[in-house]
């Protein structure tokens, strides 16, 4: 039978490279779901909405695991728009593994996991952030373990997350390489060989399988997750959600409720 005009039309969705919807084609790129109008609003120009005001906000735990380049974009936008954030690592393999999960720039068919690829270089290159992903797929388990060693709190820990992070997806160190985990650590003012050692050992498996598992029971399955007191935001472009969460939550405005 001769191709009829939804026949015609999937083809052409199809050569456009479309795997899903809603999905709009505009300034030579593919935006997928609602969730991407504020991208297509910056490629087309169009202005940005108006900010919330400063209030008081509920605490904002943020999920993640170095592994995530996703989690990396979120733990540069995150702290300017919920303010202070509690940072908390997890084995992101060892949650989807738990699952039955997959990881979608590693694991998805194309072509939705060539769109995820360039959709995230897209969102790193509309905040001016050379990201890299040569490190894509890499283990971070002693990195990991070394950050849940130390803890996320403001101060030192904190400082060894964002600077692991740099040289994951903005250096593209190879972080199992020997030497390059304890060089970077003592970059941050930590002893670099001894937080290494603890990490390698049973004192680092222990602290980051506790944190997986505190990760699973407040229903976290990917990275980022933003929990704001009962609510999940997953992905670095909720962020704006979380942080309406959290300022709604926190007083400026109270929805069905007298």
């Amino acid at each position: 039978a001769p191709a009829g005009p939804l026949d015609e039309a999937l083809r052409a969705a199809l050569d456009a490279g479309l795997f899903a919807v809603p999905t709009i084609a505009a300034d030579g790129a593919l935006f997928w779901g609602s969730d991407r109008l504020d991208a297509l609003g910056e490629a087309l120009g169009l202005p940005d909405p108006p900010s919330l005001p400063t209030v008081e906000r509920l605490p904002v735990d943020a999920w993640f695991d170095l592994a995530s380049p996703h989690a990396f974009l979120a733990s540069v936008r995150a702290e300017p728009l919920l303010g202070e954030v509690n940072w908390q690592p997890m084995a992101l393999p060892s949650v989807l593994r738990a699952l039955g999960g997959a990881q979608p720039l590693l694991d998805a068919p194309e072509p939705k996991r060539s769109w995820l690829r360039a959709d995230l270089l897209r969102r790193a290159a509309d905040r001016n952030l050379p990201l890299r992903l040569d490190r894509l797929g890499a283990r971070t388990t002693l990195p990991m373990r070394a950050v849940a060693l130390t803890g996320t709190e403001a101060g030192p820990g904190r400082v060894l997350f964002h600077h692991l992070m740099h040289c994951l997806w903005i250096e593209a160190d190879d972080l199992a390489a020997p030497g390059v985990l304890e060089a970077r650590i003592d970059e941050t003012g930590l002893h670099g060989a001894a937080l290494a050692a603890d990490a390698a050992a049973e004192p680092g498996r222990r602290a980051l399988q506790a944190a997986t598992e505190a990760a699973l029971a407040a229903g976290v399955f990917g990275a980022p997750t933003f929990v704001v007191g009962t609510q999940r935001f997953f992905g670095e472009d909720r962020l704006e959600d979380a942080a309406r969460a959290a300022r709604i939550q926190g007083g400026i405005v109270s929805i069905g409720r007298s």
